[in-house]
Parts: structure tokens; sequence; C-alpha cells
């Protein structure tokens, strides 16, 4: 850390230190400096001079509530503060002081795999104006040992990797979503057709075209609805329980989106579904209201 800070550019520095994860789940946790820290605390409005050896804080993916009591690798934490949701490895990690971390794996109290005074990362903050390139490269060449990420990369990284998805995806959702209009058209046509008869009868009695018109197309909607519901509830489920797979498949890292998120997707997608539905049938169901009640019958016997 002194040869790090000793590099002209540097602003501040925060070790951490990775204690494994949690038998029970993918949670890790994480040994951190709150005197230090620039990376943890700014999601939570505490001081660090108010935080006490056995305080942790968990990310908003791990469930934990502040109150709670943990018992982890020979340390008896309380959860004083739950992060706010950042969808990066922050929320399925729980952080508390590097000192108790320290003092644990001092005494041998604690399953650590490393020695007081280890770190397994430094986080370095840059002065206004300096390149984290020319910064990156001056701590590689002092500090051999060390691999070098600088942030700014990886997020031209990851947007390299992602940012020809929405194109993509609406490309293929807009051919998708011409060749349902289609099918359903044809579908529903077909249908009426078949139904010539029932709907003569009913023009017959009294029904107005307005009242057919209606009739077939909010059952257009209503299949559509079911439709959309059963799709998207399938999806999720695949998406849900085929999380590994699509990690493997895909060489990307994939965070489960919260309920809200979840039902905040799902509104849209099934008021799209319906409107096409809606779309697909409206030819069928003006042709259905346009149909001669005798020539229906006759025409469906």
């Amino acid at each position: 850390q002194e040869t790090i800070s000793n590099i002209t550019g540097i602003s501040r520095l925060s070790p951490q230190v990775y204690i494994g994860s949690l038998n029970t789940s993918r949670t890790s946790l994480v040994a951190f400096d709150p005197q230090t820290d620039f990376a943890v605390l700014p999601w939570l409005d505490m001081r660090p001079s108010t935080i006490q050896s056995n305080d942790a804080f968990a990310g908003s993916g791990t469930g934990l509530t502040s109150g709670q009591i943990l018992h982890v690798k020979g340390l008896t934490l309380k959860v004083v503060g739950v992060l706010g949701q950042t969808n990066s490895s922050i929320d399925r990690a729980i952080f508390f002081p590097i000192q108790t971390a320290y003092k644990i794996a001092q005494d041998g109290k604690g399953d650590f795999p490393f020695k007081a005074g280890q770190v397994s990362v430094i986080f370095v903050k840059l002065k206004p104006d300096y390149p984290p390139e020319i910064i990156a490269r001056d701590i590689g060449l002092r500090i051999p040992d060390f691999r070098v990420t600088v942030a700014l990369g990886i997020e031209r990284r990851a947007s390299l990797e992602i940012g020809g998805l929405p194109i993509y995806q609406l490309l293929v959702e807009s051919v998708v979503g011409a060749a349902l209009v289609v099918l359903v058209a044809f579908l529903f046509s077909t249908t009426i057709n078949e139904r010539k008869r029932q709907l003569g009868l009913l023009r017959s009695v009294g029904a107005s075209k307005r009242f057919i018109f209606w009739l077939v197309l909010i059952e257009a909607c209503l299949i559509a609805l079911i439709g959309s519901v059963a799709g998207l509830g399938i999806g999720s489920a695949l998406v849900y329980f085929g999380e590994v797979s699509l990690i493997h498949l895909f060489k990307i890292s994939y965070l489960q989106p919260s309920l809200f998120d979840v039902l905040l997707l799902m509104g849209p997608s099934i008021l799209l579904g319906v409107g096409i539905g809606a779309v697909a049938a409206l030819y069928p169901a003006v042709m259905a209201s346009r149909l001669d009640p005798y020539e229906a019958i006759r025409g469906g016997e």
C-alpha cells in the first residue's frame, strides 16, 4: 500500500480481504477497512468512527436484514446495515471490519485462508484528470506480482459485449412479432370460417355488427392474455432454474432480478402480447361482423 500510495495521481487506497463463501449460499464474506473505504460505505449513511468490530453490512441480494446475528467462520457478526442495490457482486457480499479479520487470523480462532496483514485486493481512487491506464501501468511496473484491473476498462469491455444485444433483440422481436400477427390472423380467419353458422345465428336473432366485431376481438385478447402469462411464467422458470447453464453458455455473470423488476418487465410484455393479439384479430373481426346472416347459416351447414 505504501508503494502504491507514492505513485503520482493516486488519491486514496483501501484494502479488502476475501474470506470465502458461506456454505448455505453464494454469499461472499469480505473484510474491508472502514477508515479508508470509498466503495462500500458510500451506499450507507454511516461514519467510519461509529462502526464496531463485530458490525457487518449485507448486500441487497443476501436476504439479510438489520439486526440479524451471523455465526460464520469463527466470527459473530451483527448486521447493522443493508447496502443499496448495485447490480454487481457487492449485492451478494457481507462486509465487516478488516481489523476484526486480522485479529481472528492472528489468534488462530477462525477458519481463515490468510495471515494478518495480507490483502486480496486494493482499491485505488485517482485524482481528477489522471488517466487510469497510465496509473495502472505504473502500478504494474512497481509491483509486478499484482494484477491491475482498470474499472473503466471493465465498463468499456462490458459495453462492447452487450452493446449489440438491444439492437439484435429488437430485430428478433420485430420479426417474431410480425410473424405472430400473420399467424394469429390466419388462425382466427380459419376459426371464424368454421363458426359461420353460429355467427349467422347470432346475427339472425338480433346481434349487431358491432357486437360480433367486439365478440371476436375480446376473444382474441383473452387468448393472447392467457398465452402471454403462460409464456412469461414458463420463460421465467427456465431462466431462474437455468442460471448455471446461462452463465456457462454466454460466459457472463448473471444476477437474478428482484421480484419488483420482474413484475415491471412482465407488465409491458403482457400488454404487448395482448396488443399483438388484438391487431392480428382486427381483420377476422371485421370480416365476421360483415357476414350476411342467411349466407353464413347456409355456408355453415
